[in-house]
């Protein structure tokens, strides 16, 4: 066994790996040591040295006896603190659970959750990934990547651990899959169900409407007051949203900020404009400054949340098409605003976007397409020169 700068090195009998050891303290009655293995002996001795200037820098983190599983729920318990929306909790919560199923159900085997977290490697997360690939779409996959992202890059930031084992893990190829539950309608498809909703009764029709030619959430919409809707100028206002949720998502409805947290206008086209005013004179007097825009039959409260749903499922059976949903009809109409040259920065602003960021994130897909649409140089300068003077 040879000694350099504090590194012991050897051939390790069993593993047949080159074994750098590396002495970092003193524990009654044995010595605290750390083992790094490589193929050959430069390498195991870099990995010791890289150690060991982490150590003298102080950026070693002292031994903590917590699993992944108790820092993830640690996590999301100062998620909760901070006051993210019980949804989004949940949401977390459940992305999560793809690879630590403890999270939901405490007497599930979890070999990944039970680590210790400083002593998760990226092949740990590679493999757990993999595993989520077998069961799960490509859409969850990604969303339960993020959040092992977040997860872990929050423990690196503590000094928990030295690094962050799922940045350098690229997602595993995900399988075939049919199309996406929340994939947009067609142009042909939106045109008929466009008519349907103009047929449809109150107060599902209007809002189905509001939905499409607006692009707000459904909550947003079951939000509104008719105090919110300007019909005169044409404009409403989103100032809350109405939503169920919670952390077991069986709680009952309650109002909420937007998900921006800021209050935005939002135009409204002539045809939907014009089956508001119809549909405001058909309520009478139950259209109140404070009442809601789209009661339930009690009026007490919006109209129930699934509702929508279900009548997309109809309208969609009869015209023998797929069933979109309530925030597919908000992809399809953001991606006929940018497909019509609006800027990004305006169909962001129209749909809550914190930032345009956001927006061209979720549609880049409709953004590359409009790419490949671009006129050569020449014709546009002949379109130009076509120009009448003015």
């Amino acid at each position: 066994m040879s000694r350099r700068k504090g590194i012991s090195l050897r051939k390790h009998p069993k593993r047949g790996l080159w074994e750098a050891r590396v002495y970092t303290g003193w524990s009654h009655p044995k010595p605290k040591q750390k083992s790094f293995y490589g193929r050959t002996k430069a390498e195991a001795r870099e990995k010791a040295e890289a150690f060991l200037a982490q150590l003298v820098l102080g950026r070693v983190p002292e031994p903590e006896e917590i699993t992944v599983r108790e820092w993830a729920l640690r996590w999301l318990e100062e998620r909760r603190k901070r006051g993210l929306a019980p949804n989004t909790l949940r949401n977390y919560r459940k992305d999560l659970a793809l690879v630590i199923p403890s999270l939901e159900a405490p007497s599930h085997p979890d070999p990944f959750g039970d680590l210790l977290l400083q002593e998760v490697k990226p092949v740990h997360v590679q493999t757990a990934l993999v595993g989520v690939m077998e069961r799960a779409s490509s859409r969850a996959l990604k969303a339960c990547r993020a959040r092992l992202q977040a997860l872990f890059q929050e423990a690196e930031d503590l000094e928990l651990i030295v690094k962050n084992p799922v940045r350098g893990v690229k997602l595993p190829t995900p399988r075939e899959e049919g199309p996406k539950r929340n994939a947009p309608p067609s142009p042909e498809e939106l045109r008929a169900f466009l008519a349907h909703f103009e047929a449809y009764p109150p107060p599902t029709g209007p809002l189905l409407l509001l939905l499409v030619t607006t692009g707000l959430r459904k909550g947003e919409a079951l939000g509104l007051k008719w105090e919110d809707v300007d019909l005169e100028a044409g404009v409403l206002w989103i100032r809350r949203q109405w939503t169920y949720g919670g952390e077991d998502g069986r709680s009952q409805g309650y109002l909420a900020p937007t998900k921006s947290r800021r209050e935005r206008k939002v135009p409204l086209p002539k045809r939907t404009l014009e089956a508001l005013h119809r549909y405001r004179e058909e309520l009478g007097p139950l259209a109140r400054p404070d009442g809601w825009v789209f009661p339930s039959l009690e009026g007490d409260r919006p109209l129930n949340p699934h509702t929508p749903n279900w009548a997309l499922r109809r309208i969609a059976k009869r015209l023998g098409v797929r069933p979109p949903t309530p925030h597919s009809l908000r992809h399809a109409y953001a991606s006929l605003m940018a497909a019509h040259g609006v800027p990004i920065e305006v169909v962001g602003r129209l749909l809550g976007h914190a930032s345009p960021v956001v927006t061209q994130a979720i549609y880049r897909h409709v953004l590359e397409e409009e790419i490949t649409r671009v006129p050569d140089v020449g014709e546009a300068l002949e379109a130009l020169e076509e120009r009448p003077q003015a």
